[in-house]
């Protein structure tokens, strides 16, 4: 898992008040939840120093904003699981000697102190800002890293990295994150990894073998048309619409080809039971996922992945 990482640069522009802060500092809090909950970061955030010594505001330290949260009932689950968390420091504890190292040759931009940020750059960790003014209002951050070749030039390299500092940024880092494993992901380690990946879809248990006959192009493209799938049932759970909406075409098949080629669709379902499998999307090389739509409970599940099923049309 990654690592929740403060970024220092947000204490640049104190808090007024406690409350002020206790607000941002509950939001924050909301966001790292969901990322936990989704398995992207693990249950401490590297700290630059003692929460005690963080100064949030002119007279108050990020200790003293959680004591005000945890005296609130409605904040004090948000209290209980950040004060869980601030157990890493200095920042860099435990960290390699290798990214050590590439820290001290290193440095961002005109922003030589942003040692937190850096370290994210560096590691693939998650920045978390306590954000007094929205200046951080934004889920990723560019950075220009500046460093010394092999042959002593200075180089700037761009990095992108995710950063939260209210709720709403968590699903995009979230979906990020998934991606990115979908795309290091094996055909052997789908099945245990499909519903971590892909939560809001359902599954029909003959897809754990149709998967084993994908070639790597349709795979690779297999996994991001169920992303698309797995959104498009997640918006249609909470939206409560009649039908799901899809990012690319979901199409039927004709009456004829039902009638002809109707059992070619039919596969287990999540439960064990033969369904038919009628709509379908297209992927790479004449490659299809055949699913149903669940209206009751507006959810998607998934039958068939492989070769196009013939057709009255396409028969062979």
């Amino acid at each position: 898992m990654r690592d929740l990482v403060f970024n220092d640069a947000c204490l640049d522009v104190p808090f007024a008040t406690v409350g002020h802060a206790v607000a941002a500092t509950s939001r924050c809090i909301k966001g790292i939840k969901n990322l936990i909950a989704d398995d992207v970061v693990r249950r401490a955030i590297r700290l630059p120093g003692n929460a005690h010594d963080i100064k949030l505001g002119n007279q108050f330290s990020l200790f003293d904003v959680v004591v005000a949260i945890l005296k609130q009932p409605e904040l004090k689950d948000h209290g209980s699981l950040f004060l869980s968390l601030l157990q890493l420091t200095p920042i860099d504890v435990g960290v390699s000697d290798e990214t050590i190292n590439q820290m001290l040759a290193c440095k961002i931009q005109d922003k030589p102190n942003w040692w937190g940020l850096l370290l994210c750059a560096l590691s693939n960790g998650v920045a978390v800002s306590i954000d007094p003014n929205d200046a951080w209002d934004f889920n990723t951050i560019e950075l220009s890293l500046q460093y010394f070749d092999a042959s002593g030039s200075s180089v700037t390299k761009k990095e992108t990295i995710d950063h939260l500092s209210k709720e709403g940024h968590a699903a995009p880092i979230v979906q990020r994150h998934k991606k990115k494993l979908g795309k290091a992901l094996k055909q052997d380690q789908f099945w245990d990894q499909k519903d971590h990946l892909f939560p809001s879809l359902l599954f029909g248990l003959d897809v754990r073998d149709h998967i084993k006959g994908l070639g790597p192009e349709p795979f690779s493209a297999a996994i991001d048309r169920l992303f698309e799938l797995d959104a498009s049932s997640n918006r249609w759970n909470k939206a409560r619409e009649a039908k799901p909406k899809y990012a690319s075409k979901v199409s039927g098949e004709s009456r004829k080809t039902m009638q002809q080629y109707g059992e070619f669709r039919i596969f287990r379902n999540s439960e064990g039971k033969n369904s038919t499998f009628e709509l379908h999307a297209r992927i790479a090389d004449g490659h299809r996922i055949h699913i149903i739509e669940h209206e009751v409970r507006r959810q998607i599940e998934v039958g068939y992945i492989g070769h196009h099923l013939p057709t009255a049309k396409y028969p062979d």
